[in-house]
């Protein structure tokens, strides 16, 4: 397994870096350098500082449409509206890849955290295992030897057996302080070694940039939406929410391109040569020449000769082990056993506990799974988060660009559904015309105040009062018949259909009127 500069660190990589004096500073990563900070801040100011040049324009064409006279005929604002479509369309295109890219990107981040913390977790196992290995050399070394010497000296008679005796529990003694030699010098290269403020400072980081563009994202699928209403009826109040809408929009898209942007070029930067930047995170040479050991792992069993004091440690236990036995045997023709059997049982567990605590941290100290952490670790961030940033990057300016373009034609669209037909100059005695006021009532079937009642005692006196009033000709006719239509037939209808009465007058047939 081995980590791999991709095509995107590269070309990120050599994008220029200016400082706030515009001069060319140093691509290499290294965020205590000021000038370095000034550079990465210097590329995320750009796309703000282009946002605000566009917010003056855009606000200066809005300002224009709004004073423009409005046209006296009504004007079609399809083709406005398709086009403004065309390019909701895109920005609902753009916001999907987004989605996908956050998602990708947190799962690369996520990636490195969980390689971070594997590694944190490996370190701090070793730790403990050292600590547990200097408290157990130093229980045999003191107390356990301690009280074997005491019991030989109390239960032995034979002077000779007993000074024979005696060097075996100083050489154990001598074993035990050895290994808790060897243990210490692995505990005092590693002791401060801590990968938890990483893991956490990455992760919280991860937190708020995943949720802020989902937030971002959804905010712009809000705006599209109104901006979609507002076409789709032709509605001028809803235009003129996504209008100002669209500007925090167009505000927000901008700068958070510029922090991608920012963000994705610094990636890059580490991305490019990471384990210099990694090794000269450690506080000593000896700390540095440790992590350039695990990341290299050149040699996979011996990463600066631990495992040379490790394989010490063990053969010291087995020695005092072995030393330990020959002692023992050595006091058998004098029946003591029982007399030394609790510290020889104290002295064997805690060798015993020794040696299983040294052959685990031998597989830990080993940097083949170390060096496999830290590649996942690239492997999240550089490849695969920084593929997922770098798409939003892409699709933030698309986007951005799109409001723009939005921006300047839904004023355009505002303005000509706000205008309203105006009244045109017509010939007042054409009868086909809706007729002034005072002559609403007039020859009207639909309006009940324009109604006459078949029972009237007026039109019953006097039937043929009105039937040869004509309107003038030059008096236009609203809701009128048409010029075939006479009003006889009505009556003629009438007459036919009329109940048998002697009280009822009969109204005159258009027959009788002609004769």
């Amino acid at each position: 397994m081995s980590y791999e500069i991709d095509w995107v660190v590269e070309h990120l990589h050599q994008i220029p870096h200016f400082n706030f004096s515009f001069l060319l500073a140093n691509s290499t990563f290294d965020p205590g350098s000021l000038s370095y900070r000034e550079s990465i801040i210097f590329l995320a100011l750009l796309p703000l500082c282009w946002c605000i040049l566009v917010l003056i324009i855009t606000s200066i064409c809005l300002c224009v449409q709004c004073h423009k006279k409005k046209p006296k005929q009504k004007t079609r604002t399809t083709c406005l509206r398709l086009i403004t479509a065309v390019f909701i369309i895109l920005s609902i295109g753009g916001l999907a890849v987004a989605f996908y890219g956050n998602e990708e990107s947190n799962k690369g981040i996520q990636s490195t955290v969980d390689a971070i913390q594997d590694t944190n977790e490996t370190v701090e196992e070793a730790l403990s295992t050292l600590n547990t290995l200097v408290h157990l050399a130093n229980n045999v070394a003191t107390s356990g030897v301690s009280d074997l010497q005491t019991a030989f000296n109390n239960y032995l008679i034979n002077y000779t057996v007993k000074t024979i005796v005696s060097q075996y529990v100083n050489e154990i003694r001598s074993a035990a302080t050895q290994v808790q030699v060897d243990i210490n010098g692995i505990s005092g290269n590693t002791a401060e070694v801590s990968f938890d403020y990483i893991a956490d400072f990455t992760g919280t980081i991860e937190f708020y940039r995943w949720i802020g563009t989902i937030v971002l994202c959804s905010w712009q699928v809000l705006v599209l939406l109104v901006y979609i209403v507002g076409n789709l009826k032709k509605s001028k109040c809803w235009l003129v929410w996504a209008i100002i809408f669209g500007f925090v929009s167009l505000l927000l898209v901008w700068a958070a391109a510029g922090v991608y942007l920012g963000g994705s070029v610094a990636v890059s930067d580490f991305c490019y040569d990471p384990k210099s930047y990694v090794i000269s995170q450690g506080d000593s040479p000896v700390a540095k020449g440790i992590i350039q050991a695990y990341i290299e792992c050149t040699n996979k069993r011996d990463p600066q000769n631990f495992s040379q004091a490790i394989e010490d440690a063990i053969a010291r236990v087995s020695s005092a082990n072995i030393t330990l036995t020959k002692a023992i045997n050595l006091t058998l023709p004098f029946n003591i056993s029982a007399k030394i059997e609790k510290p020889v049982r104290y002295i064997r567990d805690q060798l015993s506990y020794t040696q299983s605590n040294i052959t685990s941290l031998s597989d830990a100290v080993f940097c083949q799974h170390i060096h496999g952490n830290y590649i996942k670790a690239l492997n999240g961030i550089c490849t695969r988060a920084l593929v997922g940033v770098t798409l939003i990057l892409v699709v933030l300016p698309i986007m951005g660009i799109c409001l723009i373009f939005i921006q300047c034609f839904a004023p355009r669209i505002w303005l000509l559904l706000g205008t309203r037909k105006g009244y045109d100059p017509v010939d007042v005695t054409d009868p086909f015309l809706p007729r002034p006021p005072p002559y609403n009532g007039y020859g009207s079937m639909g309006h009940d105040e324009a109604r006459t009642s078949l029972h009237d005692s007026s039109l019953m006196d006097s039937p043929r009062a009105d039937i040869h009033n004509e309107p003038h000709p030059g008096t236009p006719l609203s809701e009128s018949p048409p010029p075939s239509y006479y009003a006889g037939s009505f009556v003629d209808q009438y007459n036919n259909l009329r109940p048998s009465s002697s009280i009822m007058g009969t109204f005159p047939t258009r027959a009788s009127q002609i004769n």
